[in-house]
């Protein structure tokens, strides 16, 4: 990457050299000598001079397209897109970035660079107006996702009638015993209230205007194995829990507390995910829970 201005090269690319000849040639082909990003202190290419391994940079958009007209003289850009596959402490790192001009009068402007790094096994994707607020903490030590045991959840259900083959709904909810256990998928829909905790062993699919206010645990859904899907504009609260699965939230709804999910977290819409944090330990109904639990928020797997 190189930055013109005013006729001149403001942030050379120093790797363009003759690699074969000069001192520093080592160098020239390094990531930091090219104006881009180094993943981790890690990233770089694999094998020697002939055939290095390495990724190629990906256009996924720009202003103006390569060997096109320019549809303003005020504003250029380019968002490209790069995948980090060699160096062990930098892959995999999944990278979009964007660079661009702005002309604010003939003889003023401004640069913009923006990069989105996912760098995880699994990703969070989001769309729309998306804000990300608190504290964010890079290169935290992998834990294990808890594999929390449902089995008194399930017992609890069976006791007090709340176990069901399937499960559709479109009115409130209210579980006796505050935990409704559905063997198989769940879909509820329309303006409805829950009071209580859903936990299926397949899909949960919530739709419409949905609120869930937990009752008897902790849990406000969980899915054993499948993935939790909500385009709800309700209010979610309790723990957000897919033991194998993943979640995808859309719409203008919100979900409160923790989310803890197996697979990826996909985020659209003007939809709010952990917009208010609160203590969530899952134990079973009339169990205290232990405060010397460690309470996860969120964790890369």
């Amino acid at each position: 990457m190189e930055l013109y201005g005013a006729g001149e090269v403001v942030g050379a690319e120093a790797g363009k050299g003759i690699y074969t000849s000069e001192i520093h040639k080592q160098y020239y082909r390094l990531y930091a000598a090219h104006n881009t990003v180094i993943v981790n202190n890690a990233s770089r290419g694999q094998g020697g001079w002939i055939g290095i391994g390495q990724d190629t940079v990906q256009v996924v958009a720009a202003e103006p397209m390569p060997r096109a007209e320019a549809v303003s003289p005020e504003c250029s850009f380019a968002t490209t897109a790069f995948t980090n596959r060699y160096g062990a402490d930098a892959r995999p790192a999944e990278q979009q970035r964007t660079m661009a001009l702005i002309r604010t009068t003939p003889t003023t402007g401004y640069y913009v660079d923006a990069l989105i790094d996912l760098s995880s096994s699994s990703s969070i994707k989001t769309r729309g107006n998306t804000t990300v607020e608190g504290t964010m903490t890079e290169h935290v030590p992998e834990v294990p996702i808890p594999d929390i045991d449902l089995t008194p959840f399930y017992n609890w259900a069976l006791e007090h009638g709340e176990v069901r083959n399937g499960f559709t709904a479109t009115t409130d909810i209210t579980p006796n015993g505050g935990i409704l256990w559905v063997e198989g998928d769940v879909h509820i829909s329309a303006h409805a209230v829950v009071h209580g905790s859903i936990i299926a062993t397949g899909d949960i699919n919530v739709s419409g205007q949905i609120d869930i206010v937990p009752t008897t645990c902790a849990f406000g859904l969980v899915s054993r194995d499948g993935d939790i899907h909500v385009t709800s504009g309700g209010t979610i609260n309790g723990l957000i829990y897919a033991k194998t699965g993943g979640l995808q939230h859309t719409a203008n709804g919100e979900i409160v507390r923790q989310i803890i999910v197996n697979g990826d977290i996909k985020k659209a819409g003007n939809s709010d995910i952990m917009s208010g944090y609160a203590r969530s330990v899952p134990a079973p109904p009339g169990i205290v829970a232990s405060t010397d639990n460690i309470v996860i928020a969120t964790w890369k797997k």
